[in-house]
């Protein structure tokens, strides 16, 4: 790797399952010369992510500022190899003020030899004060083709793969791609977890079942969506999946010739994923969206 050609800061932004994670943990592994799979116990190393309740044990909804703290006064040390720092912060957009300024304070002024990744589904959402201080790398979707070879799997036999077999079966491969939507990640975790296709398979059908239905027909349809009422945060990420299938389904739809009125279903799909994030009630929000339908 030409680590002379390394900038402190980068932020790769994009769709959920597209590699950042991936990417991003095999560049640190380069740069502290220590395999993938043992970077947690590399002491150079630092991944920042949500933290759990300590009571409830439910993810919280934000990286706090003590986390951000605590990251600062970690970069301080000087490297306890002698090599690089690298840092991942996952999920960046969901650090709260305090925490947003407490980062803003590393990136002005990042220790030498520290590399920091910062990761993001909406580099839009950033503080511009921390955005300007990154590289942007913007990852976007993987054709099907290339997530099969990935795999292992060629659908064309000119095209097979240099694998002595695909890494998965290639009928589970054939399976899960009209579903991967162009995300690597989502095909593997759907190789690896069968139930998780199988909601996926069952949201589908319900998205189908909305369809020309008359109004209090579809809310009886969505009043399973909602999920653990006790955990706010969990339950709207549930829905915030729910309605990214119904928002795939419609693109589908409008691709295969449905009425381009489907755009404004489509535009506010898109609009309800952002709403979940703020205190709009999500009970309004699903009935909106169905009303769309």
């Amino acid at each position: 790797m030409a680590q002379k050609a390394l900038a402190q800061v980068y932020c790769l932004a994009g769709p959920s399952q597209t590699g950042k994670r991936t990417i991003t943990r095999w560049v640190a592994s380069e740069l502290l010369n220590v395999s993938v799979d043992k970077l947690a116990q590399h002491p150079d190393f630092y991944y920042l992510e949500r933290a759990s309740d300590p009571e409830t044990g439910k993810l919280k909804k934000d990286l706090s500022v003590a986390q951000a703290r605590e990251l600062k006064a970690r970069l301080q040390n000087r490297p306890w190899l002698g090599g690089y720092q690298v840092v991942i912060i996952d999920e960046v957009e969901l650090m709260n003020a305090e925490a947003g300024n407490a980062l803003l304070k590393i990136l002005e002024e990042p220790p030498e030899k520290t590399v920091l990744f910062l990761l993001t589904e909406n580099d839009g959402a950033l503080l511009p004060t921390i955005r300007s201080r990154c590289q942007i790398i913007q990852l976007g979707l993987v054709d099907d083709e290339t997530i099969a070879r990935s795999l292992g799997y060629a659908r064309d036999d000119n095209e097979a793969s240099k694998s002595d077999k695909p890494v998965f079966d290639p009928g589970d491969i054939e399976k899960v791609m009209p579903l991967a939507w162009g995300r690597p990640g989502r095909a593997i975790d759907f190789l690896k977890n069968p139930e998780a296709l199988e909601n996926v398979e069952s949201e589908i059908e319900r998205w189908q079942r909305l369809q020309g239905k008359a109004f209090y027909e579809q809310i009886a349809l969505i009043e399973n969506a909602f999920g653990d009422k006790d955990d706010a945060v969990r339950g709207r990420e549930k829905l915030a999946d729910i309605l990214e299938v119904w928002m795939m389904q419609s693109r589908q739809s409008l691709l295969a010739g449905a009425d381009k009125s489907i755009v404004a279903t489509i535009d506010y799909l898109t609009e309800a994923r952002k709403l979940l994030q703020q205190n709009v009630h999500p009970k309004l929000i699903m009935e909106q969206a169905v009303l769309r339908m």
